[in-house]
């Protein structure tokens, strides 16, 4: 397990204002101490990553939350991006959305996603799969630190 006591960054690429609610509530519901962050579609997302205005001092993140159907760029554009560039293309990325389509999971998947989740409806399913998402990633899993360390 992680001894890495620091404060650990999820980036929740969410357009829905709800839907970002419940998840920001169920990180802090998971009890790990993990902070927040949210951008609203694929385009803020790479600006948010590559530390361009306004988030020259945005912490890295140590886990990405992607939603699909973003407006202007979607998810999968996003993670495209992401596994292409060579300092963002070992963070984290699991697609986080209520899409099964087999042609979202196959293409999610063949873009580097690290998992494929569907969003579950209902605040309780909503916080048992996010809580299962940040214990296996931010304490179980040994995840690569960033080009300026964790």
């Amino acid at each position: 397990m992680s001894s890495d006591l620091r404060q650990r960054t999820v980036l929740i690429a969410q357009d829905d204002d709800d839907v970002y609610e419940m998840a920001r509530e169920a990180v802090s519901a998971a009890g790990l101490g993990a902070r927040t962050e949210r951008v609203l579609d694929g385009a803020e997302l790479l600006v948010y990553l590559l530390r361009k205005p306004p988030y020259r001092r945005a912490p890295r993140p140590d886990l990405i939350l992607l939603d699909l159907g973003m407006p202007l760029h979607g998810g999968l554009w996003a993670l495209e991006k992401i596994r292409s560039h060579r300092t963002l293309r070992t963070l984290p990325v699991i697609v986080w959305s209520r899409s099964t389509r087999a042609s979202d999971v196959r293409q999610a998947y063949e873009l580097g996603a690290n998992a494929y989740v569907q969003r579950p409806l209902g605040a309780s399913a909503l916080d048992r799969s996010i809580g299962e998402i940040l214990r296996f990633f931010l304490v179980t899993a040994l995840i690569p630190a960033g080009k300026s360390g964790r």
